[in-house]
């Protein structure tokens, strides 16, 4: 089939839907970005297809992102964080024997049940839709930017794809931001009480039941300020019922804006999301782009699904090391406590400082800790996005990626 070229908005499209399981929502959110770039008429074309693809490929792999998200916070800071919370007798009492994956996944499973492994997927699928769908339909059109006289498919610079990923994840992540930080919450552990942030009956049974048992609307804030905190109230709300699941999503969100400062609280720890977006697009994207076309350029492989899942695979294991440490720091300074009224860490006062701390506690190892979980997330997420990406393109007619 000839290639075509897209209609206005038609790649960003493509690029939500790999990204996605719901195609009209995954168009609605590509209608929104494209509005933000009037001079680009090929942004929206990629969204539906990105969404689509790495919507599965959340889902799928989110039992491996709680996870890594658990490995990453074990002994967080050592000794050090025992030291300074209460002596030197909590100090040694503060470190524990350190986990394995398998070890981690036992014990997650035995103290929350199989479901835990689940938590934050609702969060996980709206950052799909919203994140992905944007980094992946911008890259192209800023490859596009970028490009001069002489630039084709085999011979555009390497350093211009790692510069059009990395500006495609900054934007995404920039808008995103509020749904890494609930997705964080759900699936870490709130270090103040060592039990699930906003730990509810269900997640929306609970607005229900804070309603009637809690005093209405007053009760539902009330709770929501405690659930922080792990107050009376909301442990009195999860003691009503025999199991408990944790509040994720659209619930959480008006958690954190009641009750950390508004839109400024959803936006809490923007800077290191940004900062590993623009890393992990750019390592996972230039990789990809640069790997199929040695492969095809040198007549290894054609274009087709064994050249995707080649690249793919090798995406996803540089995305894996270049991102962890990054990825480390952004869930660390998200899960901790904040100062209801400064705003600021209670642990960590920003990124380098978080950073320094984690360094100075556990060295460079400390960094890489839950590396392989994920990559055990991040290389079938890679493999199936990209597939799914460059089927639903091929499908429309369009070049590949």
């Amino acid at each position: 089939m000839a290639k075509r070229d897209p209609f206005p908005g038609e790649k960003f499209l493509y690029g939500g839907m790999a990204n996605a399981l719901g195609g009209p929502l995954a168009a609605a959110a590509a209608a929104a970005a494209a509005g933000l770039f009037a001079n680009i008429s090929q942004l929206a074309a990629v969204n539906p297809a990105a969404a689509v693809a790495a919507e599965l490929a959340g889902l799928g792999t989110n039992p491996a992102d709680v996870l890594k998200v658990r490995l990453q916070m074990q002994n967080e800071l050592g000794a050090a964080a025992g030291r300074q919370a209460a002596g030197p007798a909590a100090a040694a009492a503060a470190v524990r024997p350190q986990l394995g994956l398998l070890q981690m996944l036992k014990k997650v499973v035995n103290a929350e049940g199989p479901a835990a492994l689940m938590y934050g997927w609702q969060a996980s699928a709206m950052r799909e839709l919203s994140y992905s769908a944007i980094r992946m339909g911008l890259y192209d059109e800023v490859k596009e930017l970028l490009a001069v006289h002489g630039d084709d498919r085999y011979s555009f610079p390497l350093w211009k794809k790692i510069v059009a990923g990395g500006i495609s994840g900054c934007i995404g992540a920039a808008i995103a931001s509020p749904t890494d930080l609930v997705k964080i919450r759900a699936q870490a552990l709130n270090p103040a009480t060592g039990r699930p942030f906003y730990s509810y009956p269900s997640p929306w049974a609970a607005l229900g039941i804070i309603y009637r048992t809690e005093g209405g609307i007053a009760g539902m804030y009330r709770v929501a300020s405690q659930a922080c905190t792990g107050g009376p109230a909301a442990a009195a709300v999860a003691a009503a019922a025999a199991a408990e699941s944790v509040l994720d999503g659209v619930a959480a969100w008006c958690i954190i804006y009641h009750t950390e400062g508004g839109i400024a609280g959803m936006y809490r720890g923007v800077v290191p999301t940004v900062q590993r977006a623009m890393v992990l697009t750019a390592t996972q994207f230039a990789t990809y782009d640069e790997v199929k076309y040695l492969l095809i350029g040198n007549g290894l492989l054609e274009e087709g699904v064994g050249a995707h899942i080649a690249s793919s695979i090798t995406a996803g294991l540089a995305v894996a090391t270049t991102t962890n440490p990054l990825d480390l720091v952004k869930s660390r300074y998200m899960n901790q406590e904040f100062d209801k009224v400064t705003g600021k860490g209670l642990r960590y006062s920003g990124v380098a400082d978080c950073l320094m701390k984690t360094l100075q506690a556990e060295g460079l190892r400390g960094l890489y800790k839950g590396w392989l979980p994920n990559w055990l997330r991040i290389g079938p997420h890679t493999v199936i996005t990209f597939l799914s990406f460059e089927a639903l393109r091929k499908a429309a007619g369009l070049e590949a990626v």
